[in-house]
């Protein structure tokens, strides 16, 4: 059997390499509680809410990172910032 290099064309449609970060947590009933009442999976909702903190736009149809717009983007960004992550190392302002 002999094995050759991909050619051009075969490299090109290669999907991306998936970059995501893997992360385990342990959320209290009450945030299960409140998306099963919206109708929401958990992972959805903090999925959600990491596309609007970072602006992400849509890169593929598959990807479940997408920002529901600029007013969600502000949301989230004005609760982070509200809640004291936005701040510089050495910038004088304690996080909590």
């Amino acid at each position: 059997m002999t094995l050759s290099a991909p050619t051009p064309q075969a490299a090109k449609k290669r999907p991306a390499p998936d970059r995501r970060c893997a992360v385990s947590l342990r959320l209290p009933p009450e945030f299960k509680a409140l998306c099963d009442r919206d109708g929401m999976r958990m992972a959805q909702l903090i999925q959600s809410f990491a596309a609007d903190l970072c602006a992400i736009k849509p890169l593929t149809k598959i990807t479940k990172y997408v920002s529901r717009g600029e007013a969600a983007q502000a949301a989230a960004r004005a609760y982070y910032e509200a809640a004291g992550f936005g701040r510089k190392p050495g910038d004088g302002k304690e996080r909590p």
